[in-house]
């Protein structure tokens, strides 16, 4: 069993995309090795914070942020890459908007970190 709150993605050799949740969890640990893998925050509704603890082994990882959220990126890279495009834009975020951590490393493996808008409200799902 997971703790509260906590959930987990495990990439092996494979692509996973569009990993957005409804209610985005506290806690999510992300272990790829030899996978691309993309997780999408924008349609989600946010924790107050929450940790993306990621490891990467020849993978691709992004995380793809809205604009009105704040961003705490601390990844370690060996013979890696590892950016975080929400440095480049102006902070749109307010004080009390809600906070991501994004810790973990990169080994021969690329992190990415993108702000995109937010996705439009589409149909309710069945």
């Amino acid at each position: 069993a997971l703790p509260a709150g906590e959930l987990r993605v495990l990439g092996l050799f494979n692509r996973i995309t569009g990993i957005s949740p409804d209610v985005w969890p506290q806690r999510l640990v992300v272990r790829a090795w030899f996978s691309d893998i993309t997780l999408d925050l924008r349609s989600a509704t946010l924790p107050p914070v929450s940790t993306i603890d990621l490891s990467a082994w020849l993978s691709e990882v992004t995380i793809v942020d809205p604009p009105d959220v704040h961003v705490e990126f601390d990844c370690y890279t060996m013979i890696a890459d590892a950016t975080d495009e929400s440095r480049v834009f102006p902070m749109a975020a307010k004080p009390d908007a809600p906070r991501v951590r994004i810790i973990g490393s990169a080994h021969v493996a690329e992190v990415r970190v993108r702000v995109r808008p937010r996705q439009a409200a589409g149909p309710p799902r069945t």
